[in-house]
């Protein structure tokens, strides 16, 4: 049933913790999910795989009056079951200061 869909999400799951920091909150969330690809190489072979994706990602906020700041930095593993060598990393980092 799934031979013909691409990116049919299976599990997805999340996980937070919250942790005053100075004058603001940090945040650490987890998020995990299991995802079925017929066609990872999106091409005519269609070698199919089941990839699992976890993104962990620490932000950052303050408000304080007309102040408000936003800083996160996380990244996403794809962990690909059967073809590893696809397996990747996918940073990400974010700032925005806003309210001056």
């Amino acid at each position: 049933m799934l031979a013909g869909l691409s990116g049919v999400f299976l599990a997805p799951w999340q996980a937070y913790a919250l942790a005053e920091a100075g004058p603001g909150v940090m945040t650490l969330s987890i998020e995990g999910k299991e995802e079925y690809d017929s066609n990872i190489l999106s091409n005519n072979a269609e070698v199919a795989d089941t990839i699992l994706r976890i993104t962990p990602r620490l932000e950052y906020v303050v408000d304080r009056g007309l102040i408000h700041l936003n800083a996160n930095a996380g990244f996403t593993q794809n962990e690909f079951l059967d073809y590893g060598n696809q397996s990747d990393q996918d940073f990400m980092a974010g700032f925005n200061l806003s309210g001056l």
